[in-house]
């Protein structure tokens, strides 16, 4: 019971794990080849899964601080194969009598030697089938994954108790290495049905070959944060030395400033690469796969500018205006706001409904898209080199 509440507590904490380490996880696949594998990703997620349940395993249940500062077990068993002489001499144990062997299988000391076993079994399995490690490797690995474990024991876990409240046995350094070697050595019978890393690589490169609508995505959310910094930053100076106060205003200009320096200028002295592009290792190229033209980017970020940048607000500041002098003011609505939210709002619409088709085929593309003469390409190869733009 103690293990699968354990296991439960493992459950729930993996979430919020996986959530911080997905943008880095997606940088790094990205990086290095291209593309996103479901497989690959479900492989790497079970890993980290596996180890929070075997973290959680050797600290958990957490004692009180006065059952802790109160306890007077020993901290440490330093004997080796203690627990095959606990088993011999302290279960039913009786090699001349089967009939003790199925009791003993279930005794306390018999199941600790074997959980130890089985807690870095998976671990030897992972480190042959996808980290590709030999026999000598997993029992290294297991080895020092283990210590690590008894080390945060011993630790009285980073000095926040009193004292340890779990035993450092030299016998579960030398069951759970055990237990990674034989993990190691059964690797095929728990993964013959699925494809060897190399065959992971090789679909990955060759996915990797067309730039992603969600590679593209990711780029612009990194490009999109370096912009909402340095806009903030720079208005934050500029208060400070008295040049402007706080105002939406001077915010949002100082935002759409931001904008073309990093989907204008940065991209054209940097050869069709921003920085959110670099990270993902895409570039902008023209028609003929050539760096673009400062009139080619231009005619891109500004589109792209107004289209996510400048119209929202204007058709937000148009229906206030509007619903104000209606329900408000009950007064009556300058033609000039109603024909300007209203083009706005059309243009907006209409160029969403292409955004949005431009996800499922090329075919369709934003104006600003289709008039720069620009696409995405990638920036790796299938043996994991790097094109450059010219």
């Amino acid at each position: 019971m103690i293990y699968i509440q354990t296991i439960r507590t493992a459950v729930y904490v993996f979430p919020l794990i996986a959530a911080i380490l997905t943008i880095p996880y997606l940088i790094l696949e990205y990086r290095k080849y291209g593309a996103i594998l479901v497989l690959r990703t479900l492989i790497i997620y079970s890993f980290i899964f596996y180890l929070i349940c075997a973290y959680f395993l050797t600290i958990l249940p957490l004692p009180t601080f006065e059952e802790a500062l109160n306890s007077t077990q020993p901290i440490y068993e330093l004997r080796p194969f203690h627990s095959i002489w606990l088993i011999l001499y302290e279960s039913p144990l009786i090699l001349n009598d089967p009939s003790t062997y199925l009791p003993t299988l279930f005794s306390a000391n018999f199941l600790q030697v074997f959980f130890n076993l089985l807690l870095v079994f998976p671990f030897g399995i992972y480190l042959r089938y996808y980290f590709k490690r030999r026999w000598w490797q997993t029992v290294l690995l297991s080895f020092l994954l283990s210590l690590s474990f008894e080390l945060i024991q011993r630790s009285a876990l980073f000095g926040i108790y009193p004292r340890p409240y779990r035993l450092f046995e030299v016998d579960d350094l030398i069951w759970n290495t055990t237990g990674g070697f034989i993990g190691h050595l059964v690797t095929p019978l728990f993964t013959f049905f699925l494809p060897d890393r190399e065959q992971l690589d090789k679909i990955a490169y060759q996915r990797g070959e067309q730039v992603s609508v969600f590679r593209r995505l990711l780029a612009l959310g990194i490009d999109f944060a370096f912009v909402s910094v340095c806009s903030f930053i720079s208005e934050k100076i500029l208060i400070d030395m008295g040049i402007i106060s706080f105002r939406v205003r001077w915010t949002f200009l100082l935002f759409i400033i931001w904008c073309f320096v990093f989907f204008l200028f940065l991209p054209w002295f940097a050869k069709g690469k921003t920085i959110g592009k670099s990270v993902v290792r895409i570039a902008l190229v023209n028609e003929k796969g050539e760096a673009p033209s400062f009139q080619q980017l231009f005619i891109r970020s500004t589109g792209f500018v107004i289209i996510y940048c400048i119209l929202p607000p204007i058709i937000m500041a148009g229906f206030i205006t509007i619903v104000r002098s209606q329900m408000i003011l009950q007064t009556t609505i300058q033609p000039e706001t109603l024909i300007i939210t209203g083009l706005c709002a059309f243009f907006y619409i209409f160029e969403m409904i292409l955004t949005l088709g431009s996800l499922f085929t090329a075919q369709i593309q934003p104006f600003y898209i289709r008039y720069s003469h620009l696409r995405n390409i990638s920036l790796i190869n299938r043996v994991g080199g790097y094109q450059l733009v010219e």
